[in-house]
Parts: C-alpha cells; structure tokens; sequence
C-alpha cells in the first residue's frame, strides 16, 4: 500500500522501495546527513554576516584578501575563504575525488577528520563525493 504525500507524490514503505532507486539511497543518506551537519553552522553565517554590515569585509574572500603577504596566495584562483576563520578548496574537475590545497602560515585543521596541519604547505586532501575540502584556521 502507498501512501500519498502531497499532490502525485508517494511515500514507498521501506521494504517496497524500487529496485532502481535502492542503489540511489545510500548516497541520498550521506549527503542528506553532511547537509544536517552544516546546518549547525547557521549561526555561523549569521555571525559573518552582521559582522560584514560593521566592518565591510567580504563573507566571500579571495586568498589574497586575508593573507596579502603571502605570494603565493596572490596566485590561487580556486580556493577560497569564508570569513576570517574558514578555506574552502572546491572541486572542479568532473570525477575528482582528491585535490591539491594550500595552506598559508598558521595551524589548519581538516573539519572532515580533525587532522592539523602546519600552514606553508600544499596538501593533498580528499574529496569524496559528499564532501569538499574545507579546513579551519586555528588560533
């Protein structure tokens, strides 16, 4: 039996689910749960955002922006800072499942695994399907 949610939508019982979809769910799962996790940081945003309106900083910052004394931040175009505190590295080749992340000076820890690493480096992080490599600044 088929329950009906909403207008031409069915809810399938658990083990009625098609046999097309099943392989499907798994992933749905995963990504359903990271997005349930960077919910929390809602606040976070938040926070960046009334932060923005007094000091006119972007949310968005290239890496020369945050660190202008670093050449070689001159030089990246696809990575990225959130705020003053997060680097994001997205990914941006078709199939890519690890990539190459600078790190300027400081201590960086992966938010993925927790793993520190010292700044000044080019690390190579992966990038499964459901996640992009983001790492925070430690102060």
């Amino acid at each position: 039996m088929h329950h009906t949610v909403g207008p031409k939508r069915t809810a399938y019982p658990r083990d009625k689910i098609p046999q097309f979809y099943q392989p499907r769910l798994g992933a749905r799962r995963t990504c359903t749960g990271h997005f349930r996790r960077c919910l929390h940081r809602i606040e976070l945003r938040r926070k960046y955002a009334n932060a923005k309106r007094f000091h006119s900083a972007p949310l968005l910052r290239t890496m020369f922006f945050e660190f202008p004394e670093d050449a070689r931040c001159w030089e990246l175009d696809d990575q990225y800072m959130f705020g003053n505190q997060y680097l994001v590295a997205p990914i941006l080749q078709l199939g890519q499942r690890e990539r190459k992340v600078y790190l300027p000076a400081g201590t960086w820890k992966q938010l993925a695994d927790n793993q520190l690493y010292e700044g000044g480096q080019t690390v190579l992080s992966p990038a499964p399907l459901v996640q992009i490599p983001v790492f925070e600044r430690q102060h």
